[in-house]
């Protein structure tokens, strides 16, 4: 793919294969010319006189130093060509930051101009607002009109769709949304999701599993606020990682617009694993204990990250029947399930469950043993403590434990 790191090598590539052939080029030129010895040609640049000491230069060297002789018309000739690029460059960066300061007063002017025709249009019902709003970029026009309808809510609403439609601004929004440019489906499609234009869920389901996240997070909150009854289909054919912040943003998502969360168990059976995972932990936070059965199953699943999420869930609703699947489990697993196995143990504080805690108290390691007596309710520790002081080093545990819960 091509990015801009790969055009800025190339340009500078280029630039320097430039550079090459210009001093070939020129090396020819002064051979032709004679001039390669007497370097005459920089009298365009220099006075006589600096010119007469430079020839002097150029003759002491080349008795002195033959190399340095031949390198010393080249090294006059980058010096210059260096210093030309410094005052053009210098020139240049004025150029832009004089033009966008331009640009940019130019564009609050405008945007000024056209949230005052928006605002006459909405509450005065000025038709010729309606005229002069044509006149303007439809650009301008859309993002003011975006502004307005993040803080509208009523018959005001509905007035700005009704000045969409008259200035037929979604046609253009629909246009810029289904773009081959990642950057405009970014800007386009929170617009379209904002102003309720329907029509841009295909859009929104053909750029669901673009390669830029940030265009794959706008999609996605297009298709949740544009279809409440089917806003989360689209995990169904999401074939990209969803990132923990990702799956936290859906979920605020749901709660902000108080959408209703659907039965999250239809996405478990699905082969992208985080879309399984992510459906485990909006079972949980949604508190859809009907569904809790399942969470069984997904103890033996082949990722362990989807094995975590089963037993935290699991922790969650209080699942005891659960104890002696995590008990055969534990052995199986790597460091940080154990762990959570033990929390999850340590909270259910069944007789099966203590009992495989005090086991694990003689033979585990001293971060095991730790984190089995910080989980444990400080009623429950006092017991399991007086049942396990046959072995060595307890009461320096207890300390330890002690100290860090202080």
């Amino acid at each position: 793919m091509l990015t801009h790191r790969h055009i800025l090598f190339g340009s500078y590539f280029l630039f320097f294969l430039l550079i090459i052939t210009l001093g070939v080029c020129f090396h020819h030129v002064q051979a032709d010319m004679g001039l390669m010895h007497d370097m005459s040609w920089l009298t365009c640049f220099m006075s006589p006189a600096l010119l007469n000491q430079l020839v002097l230069f150029h003759n002491q060297v080349n008795e002195q130093n033959p190399v340095l002789h031949f390198l010393l018309p080249y090294i006059i000739m980058f010096t210059l060509i260096f210093i030309a690029l410094v005052i053009f460059l210098i020139l240049w960066v004025l150029f832009v930051r004089i033009s966008k300061i331009i640009r940019s007063r130019s564009k609050q002017r405008i945007e000024g101009r056209i949230q005052d025709l928006v605002l006459d249009y909405l509450y005065d019902q000025d038709e010729s607002a309606l005229n002069q709003l044509r006149r303007f970029p439809p650009v301008f026009v859309t993002d003011q009109i975006y502004l307005l309808a993040t803080n509208l809510l009523g018959p005001r609403a509905t007035s700005l769709n009704r000045l969409i439609d008259e200035l037929d601004l979604k046609r253009f929004i629909l246009r810029k949304s289904r773009s081959l440019f990642w950057y405009n489906r970014l800007r386009y499609l929170p617009i379209s999701s904002a102003l309720q234009i329907t029509d841009a869920k295909e859009s929104a389901e053909k750029s669901i599993n673009c390669y830029m996240p940030l265009v794959r997070n706008a999609a996605e909150m297009a298709l949740i606020n544009l279809d409440d009854s089917k806003s989360l289909d689209f995990l169904y054919t999401f074939s990209r990682s969803m990132s923990d912040w990702h799956q936290l943003n859906i979920y605020h998502v749901l709660l902000r617009y108080s959408i209703p969360p659907p039965d999250f168990s239809r996405f478990l059976h699905v082969r992208n694993s985080t879309v399984i995972s992510f459906a485990l932990h909006m079972i949980q936070l949604f508190n859809q204990r009907e569904l809790s059965l399942i969470f069984y199953g997904f103890l033996f699943h082949q990722y362990q990250e989807i094995r975590r999420y089963a037993i935290c869930a699991i922790r969650e609703f209080g699942l005891t029947d659960a104890v002696p699947i995590l008990i055969k489990r534990f052995k199986e697993e790597d460091i940080h399930l154990q762990l959570e196995i033990i929390k999850t143990l340590a909270v259910f504080e069944t007789p099966e469950a203590l009992d495989f805690l005090s086991r694990l108290m003689g033979r585990s390691n001293m971060m095991i043993r730790m984190e089995v007596l910080t989980h444990l309710d400080s009623e429950t520790r006092t017991d399991f403590v007086h049942k396990i002081q046959k072995y060595s080093d307890i009461n320096r545990l207890m300390e330890h434990v002690i100290d860090f819960r202080n």
